[in-house]
Formats: C-alpha cells, sequence, structure tokens
C-alpha cells in the first residue's frame, strides 16, 4: 500500500521527484488508515478516490512545514465529486500535523534580532548582493515579440493517420460509453467507475499522457483487456486462476463479442460519429492476448483501482443487504398488526375476500333449500 501512497503523491506534485519525504509518506498512510475506520462507507465512485484525497490532505497539512513544490491535483473521479470527498475527510480526519508552521533556530532568531537593531548579518557581510545589467529595450521586447507570434500559429490537429493523439487531461471520446457498454452487458454497471479509473491509470498517469506508445496505439485492447481483469475480480477469480484455458478462452470470445457489437449498438449523443470512434481500432484474438499479457507485465493492476474493485462489490452487497432487511421489516410490521392483543386480526376482517365468497357460497346454497322444500310441500288447497 505505501507504493501506491507514494505513486499518489508523485503524481500530486510531479516537479518533486521520486524522493519523497519520510514524514509525508507516513502522515499520507496513516490519513488513509483513519479513513477507512471513520468513512468506512463511501459512495462507489468515492471510493476510487480514497486514497488520492487522503494523499492530498497530507500535502496541503505539511505543504509548509516541509516546503513542498507546487500541488497539481488530477483526481480519478469528476472534479465535483472529489472536492465534496476532499472536503469531507478534511473534515473528519484529525490534523495531527505541525499546522503548517516552521520551528525557528537560534541563528534564524539571531538573524532577526540583528535586522531589528539595524546590524548587518555575517552571511550578508559574506556574500555581495548579486545584481544584473539592466537590459535593452530590444532584449526585453524580444520576449513578447516571440510570444505573441507564438499565439498566432494555428493549433495543431490530431494525427488522423494512424491514431488521434491523447488529450490532456481527457482520453479518446469513445472510452466511456464503450466501457458503459461493456459494463451493462455484463450486468455489472456499478464496476464501471473502476474500469474508468482503470483506462484513466494506464493512458493518463498522474493526469498526464502516457508515454508507453504501445498503450496508446492500442487502446481499444486495453479497454478489453481491463474489463476482462475486473470481470475475473468481481467473480472472485484470481489472475492465476483467470488464466486457465478453460476460463480465458471462454471470457476472453465473450468479451471480444461485445466489444464487435460496441460501434453499432453505442448512439452517439452530441458527437460525430467520426470524431466519436477516433483512435478505435478492431481487436483480435491476438491483441486481446498482448494486452493482457502487457496488463501483466506492466503491473498496471497493482494499482489502487483494481485493489478498490472489491470494497465496490462489498459496497454494492451491503446496499443490496439493506433493502432487504428493509423489506423483511416492513413484513415484520405487516405480521406485528395481526397480533393477538390487537383488533387486527383475521377472524374479526368480516369483509375480506375469503369471508365474501363464503357468505356467496351460503347464500346459494340456503336459496336452493328454501325451493326445494316448496317444492316439495306443495299448494295445500291445490287437489280440493
Amino acid at each position: 500500500m505505501s507504493k501506491q501512497v507514494e505513486l499518489a503523491l508523485v503524481s500530486l506534485m510531479p516537479t518533486y521527484g521520486s524522493d519523497l519525504p519520510p514524514a509525508l509518506v507516513e502522515s499520507a498512510s496513516s490519513l488513509l488508515a483513519q479513513s477507512r475506520h471513520l468513512a468506512s462507507t463511501l459512495k462507489a465512485e468515492e471510493e476510487i478516490a480514497r486514497l488520492y484525497a487522503c494523499a492530498h490532505i497530507a500535502c496541503d497539512r505539511l505543504k509548509m512545514a516541509l516546503d513542498l513544490p507546487t500541488i497539481e491535483p488530477r483526481p480519478p473521479i469528476p472534479p465535483r465529486l472529489y472536492r465534496r470527498l476532499y472536503a469531507h475527510l478534511d473534515n473528519i480526519l484529525p490534523n495531527t500535523s505541525a499546522g503548517g508552521r516552521r520551528t525557528r533556530s537560534a541563528g534564524s532568531r539571531l538573524r532577526d534580532a540583528q535586522r531589528d537593531a539595524g546590524e548587518p548579518s555575517a552571511s550578508s557581510q559574506a556574500r555581495p548582493i548579486p545584481s544584473r545589467p539592466e537590459p535593452s529595450k530590444e532584449a526585453a521586447l524580444a520576449q513578447f515579440r516571440k510570444r505573441a507570434g507564438s499565439d498566432a500559429k494555428p493549433r495543431a490537429t490530431p494525427n488522423r493517420q494512424g491514431h488521434a493523439s491523447l488529450g490532456e487531461p481527457d482520453m479518446y471520446p469513445w472510452v466511456r460509453p464503450v466501457i458503459r457498454h461493456l459494463c451493462a452487458a455484463s450486468g455489472r454497471q456499478k464496476l464501471a467507475p473502476s474500469m474508468l479509473a482503470g483506462m484513466e491509470s494506464i493512458l493518463l498517469p498522474g493526469g498526464r499522457k502516457t508515454k508507453d506508445e504501445w498503450a496508446s496505439r492500442h487502446a481499444a485492447a486495453l479497454c478489453a483487456a481491463v474489463h476482462f481483469f475486473v470481470a475475473m475480480r468481481a467473480r472472485d477469480v484470481d489472475q492465476e486462476q483467470a488464466m486457465q484455458p478453460k476460463i480465458y478462452e471462454a471470457t476472453r470470445a465473450e468479451i471480444l463479442g461485445r466489444l464487435s457489437r460496441a460501434r453499432q449498438e453505442i448512439e452517439a449523443k452530441g458527437a460525430e460519429p467520426d470524431a466519436l470512434w477516433e483512435g478505435w481500432t478492431d481487436v483480435s484474438e491476438k491483441d486481446f492476448d498482448a494486452a493482457v499479457s502487457r496488463a501483466r507485465e506492466k503491473s498496471w493492476l497493482e494499482a489502487d483501482w483494481y485493489a478498490g474493485i472489491t470494497d465496490v462489490i462489498g459496497i454494492g452487497l451491503r446496499q443490496e443487504a439493506g433493502a432487504a432487511d428493509a423489506h423483511d421489516e416492513e413484513d415484520a410490521l405487516q405480521a406485528q398488526q395481526q397480533r393477538a392483543d390487537t383488533m387486527f386480526q383475521e377472524k374479526y376482517d368480516y369483509l375480506s375476500e375469503s369471508r365474501r365468497a363464503e357468505y356467496e357460497t351460503w347464500k346459494e346454497a340456503t336459496l336452493a333449500r328454501i325451493s326445494a322444500l316448496s317444492a316439495s310441500l306443495g299448494d295445500p288447497g291445490g287437489g280440493n
């Protein structure tokens, strides 16, 4: 888990490098552990960004104390949902950091006292004040002329020969509708956010375009591979079992069949078909096998999006169990209304359907008996 925390911190501060302060990593890990205790039931889309939000909170709280660079958050969920999650976790998680205050040393206090008294400090006496010559008019205006000339140039268009260029911070336009199509066809719509987070972690690591050219060219095959691993995780099948020929080949054929129908079944709402399917390529069995192998070799399945699938499934099961409990409580309440110490008992319900049917049967039988008796008695004075 510490590796995933470090990856989240690096994506928040891409200019810092990989040599992170131990105090920052420890604080982010501690906040993550506390969040699982204090906010154990997050929504499915919020659970994906739990680790990222805890790392972000740790950076904000230790920014001054550790002199961190500019924080550039690129959350794995929409900004509106992320802001709400960040505010919720920041409110409930205790702040045990130094509050952004630095501890002043004796040397700094001495320099402040010398400055207040008007005395030059030892560092100022040892080092001369740097200076630079005043630039000429042409040199000062050159940078503005150069910037104006660059702004006048037309923007580069996407490369349509091989595949479209990945946008920043967005992905190919077909990724989201294809993910929804695959999850709906498999009956697991709640796993669409997890699958989208997996594609973003591969194609846009840290919110920037991936440098893996193979991944950019085979995005459709990667989408199928990510769906494969998500489906196996949802069925509680580990990676070794999933690669068994009997399971692997059947699941591969099922996924490729759904993927081949995507362009015919997905409607282009608000976009031209050519623009929507820009960068799309047909996926063969060979492409699928290569994407599955590369996902395992590149350790893309060790990211937080894949580990959080179990939590997403658990949340769904808890919600279904809650709905079932509510239904059972309703039935229990209805049964409680028919207790012996209340008037809502079946023997006192004279207008029920069963009582009405019994009355009709009794009425018909009684009238039939009366008719039979009247016919057998006849008229007493009819024979005289």
